[in-house]
């Protein structure tokens, strides 16, 4: 949202997405930790019409510049690939957000394309409760399910070494 604020200062337009499946504080909504919050368009599971739909709205208004995406691990390989045609096709960036991997170390299929595809991989760092560099998510409820959407009431970032612990129960 930080960076989306920097182009609708200059005056330009930006697009917001975020995966249907997302609705910890409220449906179509981008909310970091920190408090910002953004209304975005949903995209649903096997939907691609809210893609496609932006492709109209990019050419019909020339002043958008931007697209931000939250939650895109819970996208599928499709609507990765469907935004990167709005990239190479109508040179608009695409900044998208999301997590590496499930509470089993197993990678999202959005996750897994955008490594495929992505022009750029930038790592936001977080930190383990050692100390450590935080690179897992440690599930923190007895759920095995494999999406289970929540925030540090349900989930923890955890180095690797206290991941392994963590799902040995000897942390």
């Amino acid at each position: 949202l930080k960076t989306a604020n920097n182009y609708t200062e200059l005056g330009f337009d930006v697009l917001y997405f975020t995966s249907g499946l997302d609705n910890r504080y409220g449906s179509g909504k981008i909310t970091s930790r920190i408090g910002l919050e953004q209304d975005a368009i949903i995209i649903p599971q096997n939907s691609y019409t809210e893609i496609s739909n932006a492709v109209q709205k990019i050419e019909l208004n020339p002043n958008i510049k931007a697209i931000f995406v939250d939650e895109c691990q819970f996208l599928d390989a499709k609507h990765i690939d469907m935004l990167s045609e709005i990239v190479d096709n109508l040179d608009i960036p695409i900044f998208c957000y999301g997590i590496r991997t499930d509470f089993q170390g197993k990678l999202f299929s959005g996750s897994e394309r955008l490594f495929e595809i992505a022009d750029r991989i930038q790592e936001l760092p977080n930190v383990c409760a050692c100390g450590g560099k935080a690179v897992m998510n440690a599930r923190m409820t007895q759920s095995t399910e494999k999406v289970l959407i929540g925030g540090n009431d349900v989930y923890k970032s955890m180095c690797r070494k206290c991941f392994n612990k963590h799902n040995k129960g000897t942390l």
